[in-house]
């Protein structure tokens, strides 16, 4: 008789539909260096249409919030996590957070620091870090050094990200901002080296 599969990681069942495994692969790492989820107060900076705050309130039970400055993802990330408990997604700017210091356990800040200035990279940096109790995890572009693959990666990704990209790449990616930050990284995991990596700021 054939052993049953073994049945899938929470990671792995949420995403089962997605068919992109870097995104997969990206999300998964995210959630893990999360951490545990239950009881934990998780603010995640620039939700976008909030796919990790639904995915997150079905891993634990969190309390879970989203910002975002920009008001059509805004109105989706409502509609995403209407049905959803102790979901809170409000509009706030991520250069100047409406919270008092240390208010969240974890910080989540996904692909959002290329797509700035360089002074506006630190702000955004410290003020996530400020409302950080823990961690701050954050996800972005790891773009090579070497050619010339750093051309080509920078030459595609410039087809549809902002000019800010170019600025990005050249202060060293995020671990560069987070240093000019003043801020320390804890971990590293680079997914796929040379586009992506995660970075656990202390």
């Amino acid at each position: 008789m054939t052993p049953a599969p073994p049945a899938p990681s929470g990671y792995e069942y949420l995403t089962r539909k997605e068919a992109d495994m870097a995104f997969k692969r990206r999300a998964w790492t995210i959630f893990e260096w999360l951490g545990p989820t239950d009881g934990r107060t998780i603010l995640d900076c620039g939700c976008g249409r909030g796919f990790y705050l639904k995915m997150l309130r079905h891993l634990g039970t969190a309390r879970l919030f989203g910002v975002d400055l920009e008001l059509p993802y805004l109105r989706k990330a409502r509609r995403n996590t209407a049905s959803l408990s102790s979901v809170l997604v409000g509009n706030a700017s991520i250069y100047a957070l409406p919270f008092p210091d240390e208010t969240f356990d974890a910080v989540l800040l996904s692909f959002a620091l290329h797509d700035m200035p360089r002074r506006v990279r630190g702000e955004v940096l410290r003020e996530a870090a400020r409302v950080a109790r823990d961690r701050l995890v954050i996800l972005d572009y790891d773009v090579p050094r070497r050619e010339p693959w750093r051309r080509l990666i920078l030459k595609g990704l410039g087809l549809f990200e902002t000019p800010y990209l170019a600025d990005f790449a050249r202060q060293g990616g995020a671990a560069g901002a987070i240093a000019e930050a003043g801020l320390t990284v804890r971990e590293t995991v680079r997914l796929m080296p040379g586009l992506f990596a995660v970075y656990v700021v202390a």
